[in-house]
């Protein structure tokens, strides 16, 4: 990416931070941030299908999607003389944790599942939303925004920048083919490709360098790559029993 373009997803993105305000009940999310810029942003209708206090009630909020995380917030009354940030966040979540659950289907929706949210009243809880996109074409825009591609030639595993695993050297590895990477005891690899044989491609920590290494010779970090992996796989059990 051209230093422009950068600069440019920065500013984007600290005007963004001035429209929001949080309520006491949400936790505050620090949004500026050089590695973040927008994805995609919109008002759909949404219900909130697990709070039997809100019942099947459908509320018009907006999406604000970010590359690492998604933020769900209410538009404030423009006739009430308040003068503060035009939106209120109701809830946000880290994309890690959040899922699609493409089982479920209904014309135009996309069932929207935060496994864990950050709103107090019940933080850390998992949420799921169904969110209606009138429009067909707004509703591909959604889907293609939110499922990114995952699945490459050959069996190969592509991650997102902000779902990539990190794998932790155990024994050293010296290069043999131009594509590969030398890596040491203690190295840290973040994971943007994964074979099926047992290789995965990615950036090493400490000096950026990249290349081609054996999974075999690394352990994966135990970090929230593994446990948001854990949760989706915990959520899908418990709908395929539903």
């Amino acid at each position: 990416m051209n230093v422009r373009k950068k600069m440019q997803q920065t500013e984007q993105i600290a005007e963004l931070a001035r429209i929001f305000e949080y309520p006491s009940h949400v936790k505050m999310f620090a949004l500026v941030s050089q590695s973040r810029y927008l994805v995609k942003k919109g008002e759909a209708q949404i219900t909130f299908n697990n709070d039997s206090k809100k019942g099947s009630k459908v509320y018009k909020l907006w999406l604000f999607l970010f590359n690492d995380v998604i933020l769900i917030a209410r538009k404030k009354n423009s006739m009430l003389p308040s003068g503060g940030p035009p939106f209120e966040v109701i809830d946000w979540a880290k994309r890690s944790l959040m899922y699609v659950n493409e089982m479920a289907y209904s014309e135009n929706t996309i069932f929207l599942v935060l496994l864990e949210n950050q709103s107090h009243k019940k933080s850390g809880k998992r949420v799921e939303l169904s969110i209606h996109i009138p429009s067909q074409n707004e509703h591909s825009r959604w889907l293609q925004a939110l499922i990114p591609p995952t699945e490459g030639d050959g069996g190969e595993k592509i991650y997102e920048e902000w779902d990539c695993p990190q794998l932790i050297c155990i024994k050293p590895y010296q290069a043999v083919q131009p594509d590969e990477m030398s890596i040491d005891v203690g190295d840290v690899v973040k994971v943007t490709k994964k074979t099926s044989d047992g290789w995965s491609f990615g950036e090493r920590l400490g000096d950026g360098e990249s290349g081609w290494i054996p999974q075999n010779y690394c352990d994966e970090i135990e970090d929230e790559h593994v446990r948001a992996r854990n949760m989706k796989h915990q959520y899908k059990a418990i709908i395929s029993h539903q």
